[in-house]
């Protein structure tokens, strides 16, 4: 697929689940991967949302729900990161940005259809990935493991992540 700069897309990558959609605006992308940078219903940051380009089944742009959420960003004021990635290794640069950044990240595996971990990234290997788990309340869950090959998508800094998050630095910092 190929995305426009300053577009606002509605990006479905779940077939089974119509009203699970991310509005974002592309970034980057390789062969492989896209990067686009979110926004909420409300017109919020809503953080990076980075995919595998073949999970993503359809995207929709210039829709009322677009429109009104451009409106809303313009209405708040909202403010995104200028972001670059170059795209020798876009992965491992995500990867990279998450992990110097400290952002919570949520990560689906491939034909799973779920978040299968919440956390932090704590280190990453050419082939494996390892996650601080947190749970929903902030608390340290243990560690998690992955294939880089089996990650669907990452959400980082989401809107809906972010209490996570809060709550996890309030545990640790008292």
């Amino acid at each position: 697929m190929e995305f426009k700069a300053n577009i606002w897309y509605e990006i479905y990558n779940d077939a089974n689940n119509r009203d699970d959609f991310y509005v974002g605006r592309h970034i980057t992308q390789d062969d492989e991967y896209a990067v686009f940078q979110c926004v909420n219903s409300n017109g919020f940051n809503d953080g990076l949302f980075f995919c595998k380009t073949d999970s993503i089944y359809r995207v929709e742009f210039n829709t009322d729900y677009c429109q009104a959420v451009e409106k809303l960003i313009t209405y708040r004021k909202t403010e995104f990161k200028n972001l670059k990635f170059n795209t020798k290794n876009l992965l491992s640069e995500v990867l990279t940005f998450a992990k110097d950044t400290k952002a919570i990240v949520s990560i689906e595996l491939e034909n799973t259809g779920s978040i299968e971990l919440l956390g932090f990234i704590e280190n990453f290997s050419d082939c494996q990935l390892t996650t601080l788990e947190i749970s929903t309340s902030g608390i340290a869950n243990g560690n998690g493991i992955v294939r880089l090959n089996d990650i669907k998508n990452i959400t980082i800094d989401s809107y809906k992540n972010l209490k996570c998050s809060i709550l996890f630095n309030l545990n640790n910092n008292c």
